[in-house]
């Protein structure tokens, strides 16, 4: 069994509704007119509230799905939205939307991907899988200091992704390689948070 989905270290509301469809979801906003609140969710992440609403994870892109859950066990980190790049749409990356409680958070997060930039990386740059290059895109309109968190993007894409083709996205097998690895060093640096053994 794999860890606790930890997030953030303090808890947020979020809110379980069925829609007019009868449609039910975990929501982080107020709820809408056409909304009925079944009941609040007390969670560190969307993801944790989801898995205690429903009991099971919400339906993820297959590729990024193991990337998704390790993120979201590494304290001081949560997850929005993801998508692992599909070629019919024209997609040349893979992206998670994120959120860092703090700075120190966004830190470890650094330290803990900067392998994707090491010589024994780029030895391997063209290899298949193929490895992936990164962009952690940071809201620009955060204040730094104000404790909130700090939104950011990453992008996730065929090495180099400045040069990366259209309607190439990395692929599932990267991006799961990838996602093994994060896991690997994250459960090194937080041993009682995230597991090193890989979401079942």
């Amino acid at each position: 069994m794999g860890a606790a989905i930890m997030g953030f270290a303090q808890k947020q509301s979020f809110y379980l509704v069925t829609d007019r469809a009868g449609e039910r979801a975990v929501i982080e906003r107020l709820p809408g007119d056409d909304e009925r609140v079944d009941r609040t969710v007390e969670a560190t992440s969307l993801l944790a509230a989801y898995k205690e609403a429903f009991g099971m994870l919400p339906d993820l892109d297959p590729g990024i799905r193991e990337l998704v859950v390790v993120l979201n066990e590494i304290p001081g980190m949560r997850t929005w939205s993801s998508c692992e790049g599909h070629k019919r749409h024209g997609d040349p990356c893979a992206s998670i939307s994120m959120q860092f409680e703090n700075l120190t958070a966004l830190e470890h997060f650094v330290d803990l991907v900067s392998f994707v930039k090491s010589d024994e990386v780029l030895t391997r740059a063209f290899e298949d899988p193929p490895v992936l290059d990164l962009c952690l895109e940071i809201d620009l309109a955060h204040h730094f200091g104000d404790g909130l968190p700090v939104s950011c993007e990453l992008s996730l894409g065929r090495f180099p992704m400045d040069r990366a083709d259209p309607g190439k996205p990395p692929g599932a097998r990267a991006l799961r390689a990838f996602a093994k690895e994060l896991r690997r060093r994250a459960a090194v640096r937080f041993p009682g948070a995230v597991s090193g053994a890989e979401p079942s």
